[in-house]
């Protein structure tokens, strides 16, 4: 072999050396999280200040948010121990999903519309303003209005509970006297057969006991009629006011100070991810291949142009 080609031979040889990766270049890829951020703790610095300042200048330019709220008892089963059936839609069966219920009915027109006209608003607007909490395993169902000042929210959940306390009551009512109504045919029919056989002329023994029984019958349906009635007048519900809605004293809505401190929170968060990033990333620019090509020199001589792979000594 010639001495031009062994000396090709050998470069071919440098060149794959230099362009192959060393264990220095593994080494170069491992990132220590800690040196990553201290290397940028003014970025993260500057972006936490940025954060807090934005985040408590929305919370001072947001205006107060007053929280009320009033606790609720629902009698789940018997409406009152005056009536022995239960109206229809009140439910007797799973105390939950009674619960889960009356919460949607809170929620209804039926109850916010009468509350919207007490306040001044709109159904709309007080729908969102609500909100209606109910325990587990428990009868209990806490109602919380929200409005720009304290007593707003006060009126607001009165009003709310009002409106379903007087929804509850009118329901069971209605339902009282339609059961009462219903007796009035039956009661009238037995009416008609008694004024037939008193206006008939000759009344055998069988008439008189047939007309006895007739006037028992007579005389039960009419007392269920007026018990009805009379529950009708005395009904006070199933539902009860617990607790009244209270005046808060504080706004609900988050402070600026409050704003700050998430600002920073999240921020530094955020800091600390591009400080890994940006750590991350030139670690790899500065471990990545180097191209290598070469070129002659003004001697002629073969001379390597670029970056190679950096060796410890």
């Amino acid at each position: 072999m010639s001495q031009p080609e062994g000396a090709e031979a050998k470069e071919a040889v440098s060149d794959e050396r230099l362009n192959r990766p060393t264990a220095v270049d593994g080494q170069n890829m491992s990132l220590d999280p800690l040196e990553a951020v201290a290397a940028s703790w003014r970025l993260i610095v500057v972006i936490a200040l940025l954060g807090a300042l934005c985040l408590a200048l929305l919370y001072a330019l947001t205006s107060d948010r007053y929280s009320s709220s009033t606790t609720i008892l629902f009698r789940s089963g018997d409406p009152s121990s005056l009536v022995g059936t239960l109206p229809t839609g009140f439910g007797s069966g799973n105390s939950d999903r009674a619960l889960n219920t009356q919460a949607d009915v809170i929620l209804s027109d039926a109850v916010v519309e009468p509350a919207a006209r007490a306040v001044g608003s709109t159904a709309s607007a007080v729908r969102r303003s609500i909100e209606v909490e109910t325990g587990i395993d428990s009868d209990v169902l806490t109602l919380s209005g929200q409005a720009n000042t304290a007593s707003g929210a006060q009126r607001l959940t009165a009003a709310l509970a009002d409106a379903y306390v007087s929804l509850n009551r009118q329901e069971g009512v209605r339902f009282l006297e339609t059961q009462a109504e219903a007796l009035q045919a039956p009661i009238a029919s037995l009416t008609a057969r008694l004024d037939a056989l008193t206006v008939a002329g000759s009344v055998t023994p069988a008439d008189e006991s047939r007309r006895a029984a007739l006037v028992v019958q007579l005389t039960e349906l009419t007392q269920e009629q007026e018990r009805l009635r009379t529950n009708a007048e005395i009904y006070a519900g199933q539902v009860v006011v617990l607790s009244a809605a209270d005046k808060p004293d504080i706004p609900s809505s988050p402070s600026p100070t409050l704003g700050a401190v998430q600002g920073a929170a999240l921020s530094i968060v955020l800091g600390v991810l591009l400080a890994l990033a940006r750590a991350l990333g030139g670690k790899r620019l500065r471990s990545g291949p180097r191209s290598v090509r070469r070129s002659r020199d003004s001697d002629g001589r073969r001379a390597y142009v670029g970056r190679v792979h950096a060796t410890k000594s």
